[in-house]
């Protein structure tokens, strides 16, 4: 057997990500002993049926303690290095207020930009607080795995998770090799990374140029990889439209409206699929339709979306498994995998806001309505259009694969646009996967693994 790497994972969405896309699988056939460790962030236990799934003779999986690192730590070291990148997306995070602050006034937000953005310009301030972060707020509470495994190398899904940092810079006191990633597409330009690995790999070229102007890493310790969720894509078990429409309880000869969620980040967006029933009422689509609505887990104990279940053409995603063990609520198993994959094939249009449902959607070439009006309310002005000023979202808006909508009359006029004529911006479509998705070939997963075994083999 090879040498033994460390995992870590605190969110169930990086389960599917890491753990269920295929990653865990190729490490595990090239020979490796796998240590997966899972913080408890909550007072219960991992269920017995994820060991089940992952766990054997090469795999072991560990619940650690969920650090709660010193007040000075939280309170004001953090909060302030966090700005040590300020970006147009932190400046429209400011503006809209995070899930904590969403009522705080406006002028607050002014008052960060002034304070802080002059810092984020001097690279010499994010030297000296990824030291202080080493050498100055050490914690030893997972020293003893090291001593236990002794890993060759650390990966970490999160490169912005306490639990994954502290990960990290117990390897880096001993010498162990480190490779991150961002949990997601969007957070480059969001905070300030407190942690350099030896290698972050990144979902595509434009994270990669980003990175190094942004954070200040080595354009070498950087490499895209591509998103290793959409593997699954490639070769995912598709159902005829008439299986899947009678698994979920639709009429297969009606259109389906795909309506995505984002949560807490867009606190009203269940008032847009009232437009979209009030119009099933009306009969204004150009074909019978149906919608289906699928929550999004930041949120989805709130029920928001509840109401609608008992009306006619309209369903909530059946297939959405949740877990109180993970703080985003979710745990998505590998059926909630297959049909995802199956409702992105057989809707007919997705809408949504700035979220990675576009970039889902574009690999399966389904139209895409961004909805830029009625989701977001802060002191009572409509601040919806806010969503798509993030620098991420440029690079989706710059390809023109999305219609942004901005009122009821561009949101039925787009619908029934795609109803009659999908092949409407499919050029754009194709433009953002290999713009974005960076490539749609199901190899994220091994260019991952291999760049993994790539820094093993450096002496």
């Amino acid at each position: 057997m090879k040498e033994t790497l460390f995992i870590v994972i605190s969110r169930g969405f990086l389960v599917r990500n890491i753990l269920r896309s295929g990653i865990l699988d190729l490490l595990v056939l090239r020979g490796y002993k796998i240590v997966i460790f899972i913080p408890r962030i909550r007072k219960i236990n991992l269920p017995q049926s994820f060991r089940d799934e992952f766990e054997s003779e090469q795999v072991i999986i560990e619940e650690v303690e969920n650090v709660k690192l010193g007040r000075i730590y939280r309170k004001i070291f953090s909060p302030i290095v966090a700005f040590l990148v300020y970006t147009q997306t932190t400046w429209t995070f400011s503006l809209m207020g995070n899930v904590k602050n969403k009522k705080r006034a406006n002028w607050r937000a002014y008052l960060e930009k002034w304070m802080y953005k002059p810092f984020s310009y001097v690279t010499f301030f994010k030297y000296i607080a990824r030291f202080v972060e080493q050498h100055v707020f050490r914690n030893n509470t997972y020293e003893k795995y090291f001593d236990k495994y002794n890993p060759s190398l650390v990966f970490s899904s999160s490169i912005v998770s306490t639990v994954d940092i502290l990960f990290m810079k117990e390897a880096r006191r001993r010498g162990i090799k480190t490779v991150s990633m961002p949990k997601g597409w969007d957070n480059i330009a969001k905070m300030f990374y407190k942690f350099v690995p030896d290698l972050l790999v990144v979902q595509n070229e434009l994270m990669e140029e980003q990175v190094p102007r942004v954070q200040c890493f080595s354009k070498s310790s950087v490499v895209s990889v591509g998103f290793p969720q959409f593997d699954y894509y490639v070769d995912a078990p598709l159902l005829s439209r008439e299986e899947y429409c009678k698994l979920i309880g639709v009429d297969p000869k009606r259109k389906l409206i795909f309506f995505g969620s984002e949560g807490v980040w867009a606190p009203y967006d269940d008032a847009i699929v009232d437009i979209l029933v009030k119009w099933l009422d009306e009969g204004v689509y150009d074909e019978d339709t149906t919608i289906i609505i699928r929550p999004h887990y930041s949120d989805v104990y709130n029920n928001r979306f509840v109401r609608f279940e008992n009306t006619p053409h309209v369903v909530l995603d059946p297939f959405f498994t949740l877990s109180n063990f993970f703080l985003d609520n979710w745990d998505p198993v590998r059926k909630d995998m297959e049909m995802f994959a199956n409702l992105l094939h057989h809707s007919d249009v997705l809408i949504t806001t700035t979220s990675t449902l576009t970039l889902d959607a574009a690999c399966f070439d389904l139209p895409i309505i961004n909805i830029a009006f009625g989701i977001l309310y802060k002191h009572g002005q409509d601040m919806s259009e806010l969503f798509y000023k993030k620098d991420h979202y440029q690079w989706v808006l710059d390809t023109g694969a999305v219609d942004l909508v901005f009122n009821n009359k561009e949101l039925l006029s787009s619908i029934n646009k795609y109803f009659g004529d999908p092949s409407i911006d499919q050029a754009q479509r194709k433009n953002l996967v290999n713009k974005v998705c960076y490539r749609d070939d199901g190899k994220s997963c091994e260019r991952i693994v291999n760049s993994i075994e790539k820094l093993l083999a450096k002496k």
